[in-house]
This record gives structure tokens, sequence and C-alpha cells, in this order.
């Protein structure tokens, strides 16, 4: 159980049994048979398939912290186990090197003979009291000691080598887990879970009722992979990506940049790149499947992602040039059809830094009638036409120039910052003289100036009103969109599929929602039947449900029905750029405000704007509150610098 913690983190360090995968040994003695430990055990918990990332300990800090220590490990690990001889030491920290040797798998008699074999006979008597954790403490001491303690080994003479040996002799035989063995378990639980960080542990958390899924019917029609090539190709990409996100994580640029370079230079070895805003031959691109939104299971598709970073870093080493030939490969094949607004967007500006401003114009009218650019792309990609349509190279403004170029309401308010640092959010003085954030200072003016009540939400109120109004919308039986029983919501949410494969029951609900107090009622129902269930969007702690009727009867039926049918439409992304904050006050009649809260050098991203002028359009009080430093203090920030 515990042993195999090996990888990367071990390497090195442990002995050679242990780093083969070598597990507890005399102290599972008479406890687990070598069946177990070769994972022909375990029964309904394992569900017969004893998975890699399980083994190595991939297990949540609930299994860590004994949850299991009734069910799962009767009759095979006691509790003295779970709770003393591994979580005690190892969730504290304790757990170094040489827990990593494999010490925690030996008695603690055991441990203090190591102690004896290995360290000054000085050292016994205090030994012989000490616990778990003060003895793996001192032999972790020994054990990162380049010399041995006097009159205990030969002078010179390295501890490890010794410590390793005597650790063998007291530990006896131990099984190794084929290496080949867990890759298949692996491959298996990846084909069942098909989310990546899902395990066995969800079977026990479930079971357990730690952890509730929603009822829905399991519905595939056909495999998500069609062949093993296609699948192999698949965990590669995601082991790709997951060394990618460590390196841009840790801003490691240089080895984030060799970790995708490969895969651009694939890219760009291919086949001939063509311009997608000419009528020219378009180079031929493996067909995605049939259900469209299953295309995030190929390698391809995650490809397109771990390159889009690669675009950024072209970008960063600028060289525009490139990344305009990257974007146009993008721009030509099928995959993630959310990022083509995106790609567009980059490819008009990488292609106004080369100086074609023409050609950075036409991709940018050529993004505008990509079915898949939508929302805030759309927006954006407005803006930029708006800006680069000037004579000569456009003699008519486009018909959206008015609308994108307007302005919302802004309303401004003096605050004192506190500090003033890049890269560190702002913090300001309140009314209250507490430091506060932007929005909390916000929150404070409208309390004072109007009465409003308010929370700093940032679209989490309009996703939980979402989720909890179209419940049974989304957990309707459509197939292919629920493939595994521990999934939080169907797989094509957030794509153009969602509302055509339910168009009957959204336009229903909608119709129901624009009834005067239906949506209190639906509220109440779903959050009776439904509370504490997992659900994607949904923040069960964030409001309490008098608070979240409150602010349904504050928007109104009409309004509240035109927020569900833009989230029906972009339920994945649609929230983003959603205001900052929410506020209600039922006196002197029922009302709702959003507010987008700027600092003092923020300004509005295009998702933001395009929510602003969608919430406006349904009716709603949108505007912007600008946080500015008072002139005097400006003065005295400018002398200091």
């Amino acid at each position: 159980m515990l042993g195999a913690v090996i990888g990367p983190f071990m390497r090195g360090v442990v002995t050679r049994l242990f780093m083969l995968g070598a597990v507890i040994g005399p102290f599972m003695r008479g406890v687990v048979t070598r069946l177990f430990m070769l994972g022909a055990v375990i029964g309904p918990f394992m569900r017969g398939v004893v998975i890699g990332p399980f083994m190595r300990g991939v297990v949540t800090g609930q299994f860590m912290r004994g949850v299991v220590t009734g069910s799962f490990m009767r009759g095979v690990v006691t509790g003295l186990f779970m709770l003393g001889a591994v979580i005690g030491p190892f969730m504290r920290g304790v757990a170094t090197r040489l827990f990593m040797l494999g010490a925690v798998v030996l008695r603690v008699a055991e441990l203090r003979s190591l102690v004896r074999r290995t360290g000054a006979s000085a050292d016994a008597p205090a030994a012989a009291s000490m616990g778990l954790a003060d003895l793996l403490d001192l032999l972790e001491d020994r054990a990162l000691s380049s010399q041995a303690p006097a009159g205990s080994l030969a002078p010179g003479t390295s501890l490890l080598g010794s410590i390793e040996h005597a650790w063998e002799e007291l530990a006896g035989p131990c099984v190794r887990l084929s290496t080949a063995g867990l890759a298949v378990a692996e491959r298996v639980q990846l084909l069942f879970f098909l989310t990546p960080g899902q395990g066995l542990a969800q079977f026990l958390l479930r079971d357990l009722g730690t952890l509730r899924y929603p009822s829905y019917r399991v519905w595939r029609t056909g495999p998500v992979f069609t062949c093993t090539a296609q699948l192999h190709q698949y965990e590669a990409a995601l082991a790709l990506e997951i060394e990618l996100q460590g390196h841009l994580e840790a801003n490691e640029l240089a080895a984030a940049w060799a970790t995708v370079e490969p895969l651009l230079q694939a890219l760009e070895c291919g086949l001939p790149v063509a311009d997608p805003t000419e009528d020219a031959p378009k180079p031929e691109a493996e067909a995605p499947p049939p259900v469209p939104f299953l295309g995030r299971f190929r390698a391809e598709w995650v490809h397109a992602r771990l390159v889009t970073h690669g675009v950024s870093l072209l970008e960063k080493r600028r060289e525009y040039r490139r990344a305009v030939a990257v974007l146009r490969r993008l721009l030509a094949a099928p995959w993630c059809p959310d990022k083509r607004g995106n790609w567009w967007s980059r490819l008009s500006l990488d292609l106004e830094h080369l100086g074609s401003k023409e050609a950075a114009l036409r991709a940018a009218e050529t993004g505008l009638d990509d079915p898949a650019v939508r929302w805030g792309d759309r927006v954006g990609l407005q803006r930029r036409v708006v800006r680069l349509a000037k004579p000569p190279r456009r003699w008519r403004k486009p018909s959206f120039a008015g609308a994108v170029s307007q302005q919302p309401k802004q309303t401004t308010i003096q605050g004192r910052p506190m500090n003033c640092e890049v890269g560190r959010k702002s913090r300001f003085m309140g009314h209250d003289d507490e430091t506060c954030t932007v929005e909390e200072l916000a929150l404070q003016h409208y309390a004072q100036e109007g009465g409003w009540e308010g929370i700093h939400s940032e679209g989490s109120i309009f996703s939980t009103l979402f989720t909890l109004l179209m419940w049974d919308v989304l957990f309707q039986d459509v197939p292919d969109v629920f493939l595994t029983p521990f999934q939080t919501g169907p797989m094509d949410v957030g794509t153009d599929m969602f509302r055509a494969a339910r168009q009957e029951a959204v336009e229903l609900r909608l119709s129901q929602l624009r009834e005067p107090g239906m949506a209190v009622e639906l509220l109440t129902r779903c959050w009776e039947t439904n509370f504490g269930v997992m659900c994607r969007g949904m923040k069960w702690e964030v409001v309490p449900l008098p608070e979240l009727c409150k602010i349904a009867t504050c928007i109104g039926a009409t309004g509240l029905a035109t927020i569900c049918s833009i989230l029906v439409d972009g339920h994945g992304g649609g929230g983003s750029g959603m205001p900052d904050l929410l506020l209600w006050r039922e006196e002197p009649a029922p009302m709702v405000k959003l507010v987008e809260v700027k600092g003092p050098n923020d300004t509005l991203a295009e998702h933001q704007r395009a929510w602003i002028t969608s919430l406006e359009m349904a009716g709603l009080d949108v505007e912007v509150c600008k946080v500015e430093i008072p002139s005097s203090q400006v003065k005295k920030r400018r002398k200091k610098s």
C-alpha cells in the first residue's frame, strides 16, 4: 500500500528492492498475503482491478487520514497501522528521505534495532524510549550525514549504504509490483473514468457518502476511442500537457519552450500552410469524431492546446512570422472550436506587429464570419475591425461600429491605496479604516450610498441560479453526454450542441421562468432535493437558499430567463467576464445592480464588454465602478519614485 509511492520523488533515494516497488514486507507479515500485494484481492472496492495510481498512493486525503480503516481495511490492516504508522508521520511531513527508504514498513522495535546497528552506542538508551516520529527524525539525520558517528563504523564510511543494508535484512523479502502491469491498470482506469485525476477512490468516496454525484443515465452509443493507437496517442499527449503545465506554473520558460518546440516543428513540417482568409485549397485535416464534443479525447485536440501555449512563447520571443504560420495551421484544423476566436484575434494582432495592417484587418473580418467565434472574442474582433477599418483600407464603417464603441455607464470613487506593488493585488483603506480589496471597497461604497446588499461573486451567483433552475435540463437523457457514473455535468455543456439536443426542454423551462414566482418555486424544489450533490457550476456554500430566492425576485422573471438563455449557449465559458459584484435591495422596489470594478490601472476586457452589453439588453442595471487614487497621493508617489 505505501511502498508504491515511488515515481520520480523517490528516484535515487530508495534501495533497489524498494525502488522496484517493494512494499510492506514484515510490517504486514501475517496480515496481507502475496496475492493482496499483487492486487488480486480487495473485492468490490477495487472492482476487480488494482489501478496504478491507487497502489502508488494517489488516494485522496480522506483515505490517507484513515477514512477507510473500517470497511476497506477490515481484516487486513489494523487501525493502528492506518492512524499511527502511516498517517501520523507521513501526513505531518515527518516522512522524509528515511520514510522513502522504507523505514515505515518496519515495526518500532525494528526501527530501534536499526538505530543501534547504524549509530553510536550512546544513542541506544535514548532510542529505547523514542516513538515512531522521533526514530524517523533520528534516522533521517544519520542518513543525511556524510560521516558515521564516532565508534559505530569505520571512519569515513557513508551511512546511507549501511542503513540500506540493515533495512534490507530487517525487512526481509518484499513484493515487486510489475511496471507493465501498472501501466495496463492505469490505461484501464483512463478508459473507464476518461478524466485525468479521477481514480478508484471515487468508488469508495461515493459509497461512503463523502462525494455525491448527480443521478443520470450513462448512455454510450459507441467507443470513445476507435483504435488502440488513438488511445496511446491521447495518453502521450496528456503526459506532455502535464509536463508543459508544470513548467509554465513554475515560470520555467526555457523548459516550457523545450517541451513545446518539437510540436511546433512537427506542425510546420507538415502540409503547406494555407491562409484561411484566402480562397485557397485548405490542407486536409483528420476528421473529428462523429460526436464533435468528444474530440477532446483526441491527441490532436490536446496538441492544439499545447501549440496555443507555443504561440504565446513565440510572441514573447517576438517571432511573429512563425506565430502567424502556426496560427494559420490551427485555424485550418477542426480542433478546439472554443479557442478559434482567440486564434483569430492573435493572428490579426501578430500580422499587425509585422506591419501588415490590411492582412490584419482581413483576418479580423474573416474571424467574424466563423460561427465558432462568440461572445467576448466576437466583440474583440469587432473592436479590432473598427480600429483598423480606416480609409483607405475601408471607406464605410461597419454596422456594429456604434454598438462596440459605446462606453458603459461608469461611477468613480476615491480609494486610499495601501500598496502599489506590481504583481500583487491592490489593497485599499476601507470606510471602516481596515484594509480591503478593491471589490470590498466598492461594496462598502454602494452599501453607504444606496443601501445595497451585495456579494463579490464574479458570476458564481448566476452560475448557481442557472444550475438550480435548469437542473432537469442539464441531466436529461441525451446520448453520449454522460459516459461514466462520476460526472458533474454533461459532456456537451458549453457547446453549440447543448441547446440543440434539448431544444424542447430548454424552451419549456425558459417559458416557465418568465412566469412571476415560478423561479422561487423551482429553486426551492431543486435545492431541497439535491442539496450537497456535486454539479458543475454549483456552489452550495456561497449563498443560502433564502438569499438566492431574494436575489431571483429582485432580478425579475424576464431578466432571469434572459440570463439563463445566454448561459444555455455558453455555460462552460459564457460566465467568464461577468461583472464582479451582484447588488440587490428590496426597497423601494425589488431590483439588482451589476457592477464591474476596476482599479486605477485596469481596463475592461472584451468578454466583460460582451456581458455588459448583453445584460443591459436584458433590462438589467449594469455599470463600471472605477476606483481612482486622490491626486494628492498621486503626487506624493511620483515624488517618492
